[in-house]
């Protein structure tokens, strides 16, 4: 596998590459709320990152979903 690595902030702006519906999904998988705007969803997730053992989940999802 690639030798990639992540910045934080690339982590952040991924899930705007994702399709409303995926965001969904990443954020059902993190125990989050799934309502509202891809927008609103992105946040959450964002919020849900600042503690560090979620970010490494979302991490892996994210790159699981991309």
């Amino acid at each position: 596998m690639a030798d990639l690595q992540m910045t934080e902030e690339r982590l952040q702006d991924a899930p705007i590459n994702l399709k409303v519906d995926m965001v969904r999904i990443l954020c059902k998988q993190c125990s989050l709320d799934s309502k509202g705007s891809k927008m609103d969803l992105i946040l959450r997730l964002r919020d849900e990152m600042k503690n560090r053992s979620s970010y490494d989940k979302i991490f892996e999802k994210v790159w699981g979903a991309s």
